[in-house]
C-alpha cells in the first residue's frame, strides 16, 4: 500500500517525465529554462568537461554515451521517476526506523515529493539536482543502516552483523544511490554530506567519503586542470541569493524549502502568503517534535545529527543572503577556484529534507509511551 502511494505520488508530481518516456522515443526534447535534453547527444568536449567549467559533468557524458541506444529524454525521465519513487520509499523507511507508524510513513514519503524545492527547481530545469535531493532520505537511511550494521529499518542488530556479504550489499546500495546523485557536482556534495552525517562522521563515514572522491573525479580533474576557468563573478552572490517570500521573509522561505533566486520559477501558489506560511507552519511543527523528543531524552544520535544538518542548511543560506554574507561569498567567488558551486546557496537547503521527512512522520504520535521509546532508542 505504501509503495502504491509512492508510485502514485511520483507519477502526479513528476508527470512531465511520465510524458517524457513517450516523447523521447518520438524524437522530442525536454526543454525548460536550464534543462535542455535533445533527442540525441554527442560526446563532445563540453560533455567531457574539457571546454569551460564542468557544470554538466558527468550527466551530459552519461546521456551522450547512452544516446545511440536510448534517447536522452527517456534516460532523464527514467532517472527522475526512479529517484522520486526510491526517495519516497527511503523517507518512509527512515521515518519508520525512528519510530513512525504507517500514517507517519505516508506523510514522510509525501514530504519528499510534495514540497516547494522540488517544484521550484524543476521549473528552473535543474532535474539532476532534484533527483539528488529526492534521494537524500534514502541516502541517510542506507548510510545509517550501514554504520549501525542493521538488517532492516525496525529491528535490532541481526546475527549476521559484520559479515562481509551483508556489508557488501549495504555498501553497494549506498554507492549506487550516490552515483545517481553524482550526475551533477551539487548532487554529489548533497549526497556525501547527508551520508556522512547519518553515518556519524567517524570511521564509518569512510565509505561515502571514499565513494564521493571517486565519483567526483569526472568533474574534479577537469576543474583542477583549468583552475582559471573555475573563477566566478562576485555579482553572482547577489544574483543567486536566496529570495524572500511574502510574510515570511528569507528565513521563512528557506525553512519551508523554498526561496529559489528566480521568481519566474516559483509556482503561482507560492506567490501568496498562505502557501508560504504553510511551509513555516510545517517547519515549526517539526521543531515542536524535536523539543518533545529532547525533553524526553528520546532523540537518537543519527536523528540528532540530521536535525543539526537541517538547521545549518536553513541558517547558512539565510545568512549568505545578508549584506555581510553577500560580501564574503562574492570574495570567495572571485578568488577561490570552484567556489561558483556555492553561489546558489538556496539549493543546499534540501539537506534539511531527511530530518523534515522523519519529523513530519512523527507528527501523528511523536511519543508513544514505552513502545515509541523503544523504537526511537533502537534507532540509535
Amino acid at each position: 500500500m505504501l509503495a502504491a502511494w509512492c508510485a502514485l505520488l511520483t507519477a502526479v508530481v513528476l508527470w512531465p517525465f511520465v510524458e517524457g518516456l513517450v516523447a523521447g522515443f518520438r524524437g522530442q526534447a525536454l526543454i525548460l529554462r536550464d534543462m535542455v535534453v535533445p533527442p540525441t547527444m554527442a560526446l563532445n568536449d563540453l560533455a567531457r568537461g574539457t571546454d569551460g567549467p564542468a557544470r554538466a559533468v558527468p550527466q551530459d557524458a552519461v546521456l551522450a554515451l547512452l544516446s545511440p541506444v536510448i534517447p536522452p529524454p527517456v534516460v532523464v525521465s527514467v532517472l527522475m521517476l526512479a529517484a522520486g519513487f526510491a526517495g519516497a520509499l527511503g523517507a518512509a523507511a527512515l521515518a519508520g526506523r525512528h519510530g513512525a507508524r504507517l500514517p507517519g510513513r505516508f506523510l514522510a514519503a509525501t514530504v519528499v515529493l510534495w514540497n516547494p524545492y522540488v517544484a521550484e527547481r524543476l521549473l528552473q530545469g535543474h532535474w539532476s539536482v532534484v533527483a539528488a535531493g529526492m534521494l537524500l532520505p534514502l541516502v541517510a537511511r542506507l548510510a545509517d543502516g550501514l554504520a549501525a550494521g542493521l538488517a532492516d529499518g525496525t529491528g535490532p542488530p541481526d546475527s549476521d552483523r559484520g559479515r562481509p556479504r551483508q556489508r557488501g550489499r549495504r555498501t553497494a546500495a549506498l554507492i549506487l544511490v550516490l552515483a545517481v546523485c553524482a550526475l551533477t557536482p551539487t548532487g554529489l556534495v548533497l549526497g556525501v554530506v547527508t551520508a556522512c552525517t547519518a553515518a556519524g562522521w567517524r570511521r564509518r563515514a569512510l565509505v561515502p567519503l571514499g565513494a564521493g572522491v571517486l565519483l567526483a573525479l569526472p568533474w574534479l580533474v577537469p576543474s583542477l586542470l583549468s583552475a582559471t576557468d573555475t573563477l566566478a563573478d562576485s555579482r553572482g552572490a547577489e544574483l543567486f541569493a536566496a529570495r524572500a517570500e511574502p510574510f515570511v521573509g528569507t528565513p521563512g522561505a528557506l525553512a519551508g524549502l523554498g526561496g529559489i533566486w528566480n521568481a519566474q520559477a516559483v509556482p503561482a501558489s507560492r506567490a501568496s502568503g498562505p502557501a508560504a506560511l504553510a511551509g513555516v507552519v510545517l517547519a515549526l511543527a517539526a521543531v515542536a517534535v524535536v523539543v518533545v523528543l529532547v525533553r524526553r531524552r528520546m532523540l537518537p544520535g543519527p536523528l540528532r545529527r540530521l536535525v543539526v544538518l537541517a538547521a545549518v542548511a536553513v541558517v547558512v543560506p539565510a545568512l549568505a543572503a545578508t549584506g555581510p554574507g553577500l560580501a564574503l561569498l562574492g570574495g570567495l567567488l572571485e578568488t577561490v577556484p570552484g567556489a561558483g558551486l556555492l553561489r546558489d546557496t538556496q539549493k543546499f537547503v534540501v539537506l534539511a529534507l531527511p530530518a523534515l521527512a522523519v519529523l513530519t512522520g512523527l507528527l501523528p504520535s511523536p511519543v508513544r509511551g514505552r513502545a515509541g521509546a523503544a523504537a526511537v532508542v533502537a534507532a540509535s
